[in-house]
């Protein structure tokens, strides 16, 4: 009964479009019936009071004038309509592309100088091997380098982020590896398995499997849900495991933690924007690797799904062989 009578407020409804009530549609629909109504009513009186052709003529005449000047209204209230979510549109991708524009100027800064940063740093931690402070200065110098690596990552996937919802981002199609394709991503993120004592381990159903995919964003992909398990992972005994293995089509390639369970309602979050799942390291991170791997995933044309029970959360990959 809400919906009906929501359906049929005017009013509301031309608020929602946000224009006035002479230029609503819904507004000027609803008093063209009325005035038809009316005329037809008054037509038909006049002709049968005044039954002469001229009379008729002139009655009908007038109707049709009458109506032509109606429908020119409404169509006149359509076009305004049209014109001005035209112009909203045309504002909108300015404002997108100013803001695109924006990101790509800010990343790029960010990056060169984060760079910088990062080699120094390495550099100061590598002088850092024989002084006595190595303990204090060490560690420091290892966290202010894990710091600024952190923001160059960010960085990088605000980049993709944005080129992929501006549709800019191009993506190939060849044979890819999955066993270089892991290995590679478990290479990209080894130090962060040191730093967590992780436990990787690979398992294949055939080391010659392969997919169609981009090899540098399939990559990208692995190496995304790994972070994502080590991170995830039992703190005490952290442990990621690694398994390709072909269905039909399609090679099934699965990320698995022992982590903490995640809940069945929050699982059809996990690949929004800024999403971060409940409990241990709930407020770290920015949210977008997964939403990353899922788009990254989906314009390869493949199929991305989170299962989770107690001590087993496994993300899986599905990409067609052919």
């Amino acid at each position: 009964m809400k919906k009906f009578l929501a359906s049929i407020n005017v009013f509301r409804q031309c608020r929602e479009l946000d224009v006035p009530l002479r230029s609503c549609p819904r507004f000027l629909f609803i008093l063209m019936g009325i005035i038809i109504i009316a005329s037809i009513l008054i037509t038909y009186a006049v002709g049968e009071r005044y039954a002469t052709p001229e009379m008729v003529i002139s009655s009908v005449t007038a109707l049709t004038i009458a109506l032509m000047v109606i429908m020119h209204v409404i169509v006149q209230a359509f076009e305004q309509v049209v014109i001005a979510r035209r112009a909203e549109l045309a504002h909108a991708k300015q404002v997108l592309l100013l803001r695109d524009q924006f990101v790509y100027v800010a990343i790029h800064h960010l990056r060169a100088g984060g760079t910088a940063i990062k080699w120094g740093l390495r550099l100061l931690e590598g002088n850092t091997g024989g002084s006595s402070t190595t303990g204090e200065t060490g560690e420091i110098v290892r966290q202010m380098r894990r710091k600024n690596d952190d923001l160059l990552k960010l960085a990088e996937h605000i980049l993709l982020v944005t080129r992929i919802d501006s549709g800019q981002l191009s993506i190939g199609k060849e044979e890819v590896a999955v066993r270089e394709m892991i290995e590679g991503a478990l290479a990209d993120e080894k130090e962060l398995i040191a730093e967590h004592g992780v436990r990787a381990f690979v398992e294949l159903s055939d080391t010659t499997l392969k997919i169609m995919g981009d090899p540098i964003y399939m990559r990208e992909t692995i190496g995304l849900l790994v972070n994502n398990a080590i991170l995830r992972g039992n703190p005490a005994s952290p442990i990621v495991r690694i398994s390709a293995v072909q269905k039909g089509i399609e090679v099934h390639i699965t990320i698995q933690d022992n982590g903490t369970i995640i809940p069945p309602e929050e699982l059809e979050h996990m690949f929004e924007h800024y999403w971060r799942a409940s409990g241990p390291g709930k407020s770290e991170g920015s949210g977008f690797p997964l939403y990353i791997a899922h788009e990254l995933v989906r314009l390869m044309a493949g199929r991305i799904w989170f299962t989770s029970v107690e001590g087993a959360t496994s993300a899986t990959v599905a990409l067609s062989t052919q």
